[in-house]
């Protein structure tokens, strides 16, 4: 009785969703990454912060960037900046894919 419970105990441990993903991890789970940027209006070229986000599709992913990015913008009421969206990639799943 206690092997049955320490089994089933073992299987529901190891089947717990994986929270802590590091990049390597999303870059192979999902198709598409973008980055969005927040910088001062007045220092075009500086990024004050850089938002990275991955998605299966690479609108919803640039949606998603922006959204994080301004709702960033929103949450620390600096209305001195401007999101752009840096760059929209492949991942390295769709890569290694395409070899």
């Amino acid at each position: 009785m206690n092997k049955i419970i320490l089994i089933l105990f073992i299987l529901l441990a190891s089947c717990a969703p994986k929270k802590n993903f590091s990049l390597n991890d999303l870059e192979e789970i999902y198709n598409f990454k973008a980055k969005s940027v927040a910088f001062y209006k007045n220092k075009k070229k500086e990024n004050a912060y850089e938002f990275l986000v991955f998605d299966n599709s690479s609108s919803l992913a640039k949606q998603k960037a922006l959204q994080k990015c301004q709702n960033f913008i929103l949450s620390k009421k600096k209305a001195n900046l401007i999101c752009k969206i840096k760059y929209i990639k492949i991942t390295n799943k769709v890569e290694t894919s395409l070899n």
